[in-house]
C-alpha cells in the first residue's frame, strides 16, 4: 500500500482550486491520503475520495510537525510500502506530467529509499522537503518513524530548516541512504521564505518542455 501525507495551509481558510486539483491527482496514484491542516476555521474537504483523511491540528510547528501527525496516522498500518510527503506550496501546472512524475518517484524499480524533486546545497546538502517519496522496502525498518517522532515544534521557518530538513539529509548522510533527485523540476512553482518571513523569494522556476528523471545521488 502506497499512502501520502499532504501539510496544507491556507492563511485566507479556504480549499483554494490549485490545492484540490494537486489532491485530486494524488488522490488517484495512492491507496490513502493524510491531509495535515494548520487552517484551523477551515471548512471539510469538498467531495473528495473515501480514502481522504482530513486532519485538523493547531498552527505551530510548520510542514515538518505536520508530516509527523500524518505519518502517525499512515503507518499505524504495518502494510504501507512507501509514503509521500508534500505540502500545499506546489503549484500545479500540469497535471499529467505531475502524475508521471509521482509514479516514478513511487517506481519499484529505483534502487533508491528516498526519492526528491530538488537537493540543495544552502547551509549543507538535504532534500528539500515540498516533495519527497520514501520506499520504506528499501529502507532499515522503522528509520522514518524514529526520525519523525523527534520532530517538535519550533519558533521559525529557519529553524525548521535547520534542524529536520538539514537534520534528514544529515540523517540520510550519515546512514548511507541510497537515495535521487529530478534533474529538472517541470510542474511546480514553489515559495521560499527561509531567509526572509516577510518576503517570499521565487526559488523554484517551472519548465513545461521536458519529462523529468530520477537521478542516484552518489
Amino acid at each position: 500500500m502506497k499512502a501520502a501525507v499532504i501539510a496544507h495551509y491556507d492563511p485566507e481558510n479556504v480549499w483554494d482550486k490549485n490545492f484540490l486539483a494537486m489532491l485530486s491527482v494524488v488522490s488517484r496514484l495512492v491507496d490513502r491520503v493524510v491531509v495535515v491542516t494548520t487552517s484551523t476555521e477551515i471548512g471539510n474537504l469538498p467531495a473528495s475520495p473515501r480514502h481522504v483523511e482530513l486532519v485538523r491540528r493547531p498552527n505551530i510547528g510548520y510542514d515538518f510537525y505536520s508530516y509527523r501527525v500524518g505519518l502517525t496516522c499512515v503507518l499505524r498500518n504495518g502494510a504501507v510500502d512507501g509514503v509521500f510527503l508534500l505540502n500545499s506550496s506546489v503549484i500545479l501546472f500540469h497535471a499529467k506530467r505531475f502524475a508521471a512524475l509521482l509514479n516514478d518517484m513511487a517506481s519499484e524499480d529505483h534502487s533508491t529509499g528516498v526519492r526528491g524533486v530538488t537537493a540543495s546545497k544552502q547551509f549543507a546538502w538535504h532534500i528539500q522537503s515540498y516533495l519527497i517519496y520514501f520506499d520504506l522496502r528499501k529502507l532499515p525498518p522503522y528509520w522514518l518513524q524514529r526520525f519523525f517522532s523527534n520532530v517538535q515544534p519550533v519558533n521559525s521557518k529557519f529553524e525548521v530548516v535547520l534542524a529536520y530538513e538539514i537534520g534528514l539529509g544529515n540523517t540520510i548522510s550519515s546512514q548511507q541512504i541510497r537515495c535521487a533527485v529530478c534533474t529538472k523540476a517541470l510542474f511546480a512553482l514553489a515559495w521560499d521564505n527561509s531567509v526572509d518571513e516577510n518576503c517570499c523569494t521565487l526559488y523554484r522556476m517551472a519548465r513545461m518542455a521536458n519529462a523529468a528523471t530520477l537521478v542516484e545521488i552518489a
